[in-house]
């Protein structure tokens, strides 16, 4: 089983980021996701969330506290959500895997 981790930034009019995966990244070509991806040996999901943050979002990531949001098991992945709040939407610094993001209203 896969285990990964990833991150939900959520601003307090209730936007949250999303990211569009390129061609590069390894799978889900196009499609919008927040910042996450796979747990690496010895880490937690709490650490590999924020590694992932850091690696999706360059020096843009904020450091917060982090809540577990959910713990899902489907199709071979037990993936981790984390909630970070933040104060107001940020710009990301994208790396390779995103070419677009989106500061979306939940509703």
């Amino acid at each position: 089983m896969t285990q990964a981790a990833g991150t939900i930034f959520l601003t307090p009019d209730k936007k949250v980021l999303l990211l569009r995966r390129t061609g590069e990244a390894t799978d889900h070509t196009g499609e919008w996701s927040f910042p996450g991806g796979h747990i690496e040996d010895g880490e937690t999901p709490e650490e590999a969330a924020r590694r992932e943050s850091k690696e999706e979002l360059g020096d843009s990531a904020p450091d917060g506290k982090l809540y577990e949001w959910t713990r899902t098991n489907k199709d071979g992945v037990d993936f981790t959500t984390f909630l970070q709040k933040v104060d107001e939407p940020f710009t990301p610094t994208l790396n390779h895997e995103h070419d677009d993001f989106q500061w979306v209203e939940l509703k």
